[in-house]
């Protein structure tokens, strides 16, 4: 029974090594897997999109890179500040959306490749059917993953030449875009703050004003009920004087009924009940005979 070829896909070391450049040893394992993600789709899409494109979502790289869309987005804007990486929006026409296109950017070899060296008779020679089985017979290599060019290499036989000014320059501005977004992050925590003080400042003075209308409300009610007291009074205090002033009796209504026209029919009777009895007697004797008049 034969067994089934195994399929591998080509991954740029040199690109996993600047991933790894600026990131802490903890912290570049989800970096990784969205570059593993990344260079299984463009190895599958292959031959669709020139060089090495995909289109893709970051649902769906989120899904094969085993993180969170959060994490996606996080991950290709620095693919794409260290030049690792293109991302082309693709506008709607008529659809609800459409797919962005994706390139990846290898670093450049700063040297040319070597040339290739010819087998001796006296190495080993590779059978076929090893290939066709997946290389069982070949040693087996330090990492999983295929290496391109002259990064499969041993460390030793590379002779990669890197310009230390350009380094250097390269490391000072991603050192001043992360400073950068750390100043905007910074800048939009403290005016975030500045509103949340404004808008508890503004809350407080809403407050105060409520509570100093309630206040004033109440004190102008109690003014106004002692101004209704007091003019109750004065009112009632008119009143029994003109009565006490009016010339009438028992049975000649004299000049009571002006008083009467003069007051509220209420305001009177209260007057009368104020009066001395035999006053009052008389008033309301008065009344009782001249009913007709003080209707």
């Amino acid at each position: 029974m034969s067994e089934r070829p195994r399929l591998f896909i080509r991954v740029d070391r040199l690109s996993l090594q600047e991933i790894d450049k600026h990131l802490p040893p903890s912290g570049g394992s989800n970096y990784r897997s969205v570059w593993l993600a990344m260079e299984d789709l463009a190895f599958k899409q292959n031959g669709e999109h020139p060089g090495r494109s995909f289109r893709t979502s970051h649902n769906y790289l989120a899904t094969v890179g085993k993180v969170s869309v959060s994490t996606v987005k996080r991950v290709c804007n620095y693919f794409e500040e260290i030049g690792l990486l293109t991302v082309t929006n693709r506008k709607t026409s008529g659809r609800r959306f459409d797919l962005n296109l994706y390139t990846l950017k290898y670093p450049k070899l700063s040297v040319a490749p070597t040339k290739l060296r010819l087998r001796s008779s006296t190495e080993p020679t590779i059978n076929k059917l090893d290939i066709q089985r997946g290389m069982a017979s070949m040693p087996p290599v330090p990492s999983p993953l295929a290496l391109r060019g002259l990064d499969a290499m041993p460390e030793k036989e590379q002779s990669v030449t890197v310009d230390p000014v350009a380094k250097a320059k390269q490391a000072a501005e991603r050192l001043a875009a992360m400073e950068e977004r750390k100043r905007q992050e910074e800048a939009e925590l403290a005016e975030q703050k500045e509103r949340e003080r404004i808008e508890r400042e503004e809350l407080l003075e809403r407050l105060r004003l409520a509570e100093e209308k309630e206040k004033a409300d109440k004190e102008a009610a109690e003014r106004a009920d002692e101004v209704v007291r007091l003019y109750m009074r004065t009112v009632m205090s008119s009143c029994v004087l003109a009565i006490r002033k009016a010339v009438f009796d028992e049975y000649d209504y004299g000049t009571l009924p002006d008083v009467w026209r003069s007051y509220e029919h209420e305001t009177f009777e209260r007057a009368v009940e104020r009066l001395p009895p035999e006053m009052s007697d008389k008033v309301r004797a008065c009344m009782k005979n001249n009913e007709w008049m003080f209707e």
